[in-house]
């Protein structure tokens, strides 16, 4: 099963300073999510199913110590604002969630990684969600191999995804 609906979301750090620096932007559109960093190249894969409450590798719940500490009033209008403890796999975070009280989506997350740099490259980040369609539009992925027509062989193909990009045929 997937999330329902057309959705987006954008991954920051969130600095010292307290602003936001963008890491990674998400497109999830049917049945394919487009990810890029920081303005980079679109990339394009399989979404993957709904991920249960449950870690996979240790079967224990993914959130625990949860709280609930009161509504707060967000750019989306008011949420619930929870806290609790995260893990999945090797990573642990304090994390803090809101959720809309009129649609009952995830607004935004703070997550505080135990190890310092946790998934990301950070110690803390925010994740904003975006449920407006028009902002979830389906990106220009570039081909995963260019051929390049000089006249002549022979041809030269660019594989943005190989280790070794550039070959000759």
């Amino acid at each position: 099963m997937h999330n329902s609906g057309r959705y987006s979301y954008t991954l920051s750090e969130l600095q010292e300073d307290g602003h936001l620096r963008p890491y990674m932007e998400v497109r999830a559109i049917d049945n394919v999510i487009y990810s890029r960093m920081e303005n980079g190249v679109w990339d394009e894969d399989r979404r993957l199913p709904i991920r249960t409450p449950l870690d996979a590798s240790s079967g224990l719940p993914v959130f625990t110590s949860c709280k609930q500490l009161g509504d707060s009033q967000t750019e989306e209008g008011l949420a619930f604002h929870y806290s609790a403890y995260w893990h999945r796999g090797k990573w642990s975070a304090a994390i803090e969630i809101w959720i809309s009280k009129t649609s009952g989506k995830f607004i935004k997350t703070i997550m505080r990684y135990d190890q310092g740099a946790g998934e990301l490259l950070y110690p803390v980040a925010v994740q904003i969600m975006d449920y407006d369609r028009a902002h979830a539009m389906k990106p220009i992925v570039p081909p995963a191999c260019w051929s390049l027509d000089l006249g002549t062989a022979p041809a030269i193909c660019i594989d943005l995804t190989s280790p070794s990009p550039i070959t000759a045929h």
